[in-house]
């Protein structure tokens, strides 16, 4: 545990290093054009306006305020499935920092965060222009999505730690989390209401999805989310990272030859 916990410590003070990272991926990727990173913006904002005007009708919702609804849960749900999607080949694809420069781990980590977190900033745009729209105003409120998101990057951190460890070793890794990630999306509450389903279902109870949507999606409609949400996510924050650091220290050594 002590070589992990120096890793994170050496990757913490390198801080401007895995920010730079982080924006040096998105301005690569989208070096060629004109508008950058806000092609995503624009496709994800189309396909929320196609899946609010036609999932309202399904599900007989009122669309002022089903748009809000699945625009925040949507907007973080992306975040959420990028990251764990990339997480198994989080080392793999940094195999050349590995072989060539003897750098923390935890810098590919926090890379990874950030750069879905830039995304994410920028898709942000979409939300103010639906309640600016619907001329909602979700209230001070609002204030409790900062520190939601940050229990549920936290969180997210500690999983790509752990994929990122296993996927290095076994490549066959990213095809299942990828079909996992997918079957999740259908049963989390995402396009549907909690009430849908009952708040007592053992689906929600178990999907820590169900948690990572009440922390963020409820500030942004005006709602406080429960007191259960936070001790949840937190209690995963502390045993997520007791396990990940645990398993990241046994096989530290090797993860430099399982990437080559």
């Amino acid at each position: 545990m002590k070589i992990a916990l120096n890793d994170l410590l050496e990757s913490l003070k390198k801080w401007r290093l895995w920010l730079y990272l982080g924006w040096a991926d998105i301005k690569i990727r989208y070096r060629r054009s004109a508008i950058g990173p806000w092609w995503i913006t624009i496709s994800m904002g189309v396909f929320i306006l196609a899946m609010g005007a036609v999932y309202s009708r399904i599900l007989h919702q009122d669309v002022k305020s089903y748009m809000p609804f699945l625009t925040g849960g949507f907007l973080i749900w992306i975040f959420i499935s990028t990251s764990i999607n990339e997480a198994p080949d989080v080392f793999n694809s940094s195999k050349n920092f590995i072989s060539q420069i003897k750098l923390p781990f935890f810098i590919y980590i926090f890379r990874l965060t950030v750069r879905n977190s830039i995304i994410l900033a920028h898709n942000f745009l979409i939300y103010f222009l639906v309640i600016i729209f619907f001329r909602i105003n979700p209230g001070w409120g609002l204030a409790l999505v900062l520190p939601g998101f940050i229990l549920i990057a936290l969180n997210v951190t500690w999983l790509t730690l752990f994929l990122g460890v296993c996927g290095s070793r076994f490549r066959d890794l990213n095809p299942i989390v990828i079909s996992l990630v997918t079957i999740t999306f259908f049963i989390s509450p995402i396009t549907w209401g909690a009430k849908m389903l009952g708040t007592n279902s053992i689906i929600l109870k178990l999907n820590p999805i169900t948690y990572f949507l009440e922390v963020f999606r409820d500030p942004i409609l005006g709602i406080t989310p429960p007191a259960s949400a936070w001790l949840i996510m937190l209690s995963m924050v502390v045993i997520g990272y007791s396990i990940s650091l645990f398993l990241f220290s046994c096989f530290y050594h090797r993860i430099a030859f399982w990437v080559e």
